[in-house]
């Protein structure tokens, strides 16, 4: 798979070279790939999470400390980092990274009800 408008194979992956682009051609092989758009890294905000993961549907990033409707870990509170991706209204994922043992989680809202979370199997990359 190429990156359209990629520089070169030298030149690093950053916000300002890596834009994935919108799919203009229908393709019928086993092979497809789906596009999405790019989120400009400049415009995405970066907070300090606290309260209820469920009030955040809103691109960001971050470091969180809450405790309502946190991954399943043994900590009352949940210490890490965040990363929210806005689908439309009604859809968005959750990324976690829990800075005390390094395990990551993700869920998604889908149509506004949330997936229980699950823990990203690292070995499995």
């Amino acid at each position: 798979m190429s990156l359209k408008n990629y520089p070169d194979m030298t030149t690093p992956l950053n916000a300002e070279n890596l834009k994935l682009q919108p799919k203009t051609e229908k393709t019928t092989s086993n092979n497809d790939v789906y596009s999405c758009n790019y989120i400009n890294a400049n415009t995405i905000s970066v907070i300090n999470f606290s309260g209820d993961f469920n009030d955040y549907k809103e691109t960001s990033i971050g470091q969180c400390q809450m405790s309502a409707n946190k991954p399943p870990t043994d900590a009352n509170y949940f210490y890490g980092t965040i990363i929210v991706i806005k689908f439309g209204s009604a859809y968005c994922s959750q990324l976690t990274t829990d800075i005390n043992t390094g395990k990551m989680y993700n869920r998604v809202l889908i149509n506004g009800s949330w997936t229980a979370w699950k823990e990203v199997q690292l070995n499995a990359l």
